[in-house]
């Protein structure tokens, strides 16, 4: 294993109808995108899938089940 230390300060973008602009912001990180969220919530409010549809052109790992977690989306800075 290589030692590393990564610092990834978060963008955080907040606002009426801002989860329309996901796919512009996603596009600069590349294909891959890890879905981060606890559970019921996302899903119940439909925000789950209004963001599988935007993102529907990119390869998302989920990670659900998180206690105490909002929604988060990690990706890659496409390089």
């Amino acid at each position: 294993m290589v030692n590393f230390n990564y610092c990834a300060p978060p963008r955080l973008i907040f606002g009426k109808n801002v989860v329309e602009q996901l796919p512009e912001v996603m596009n600069k990180f590349g294909r891959h995108i890890l879905l981060a969220y606890g559970g019921g919530s996302i899903k119940h409010s439909g925000l789950y899938d209004k963001v599988k549809s935007l993102l529907k052109d990119k390869e998302i790992f989920e990670l659900s089940g998180i206690s105490n977690c909002f929604f988060i989306i990690f990706a890659k800075y496409n390089n």
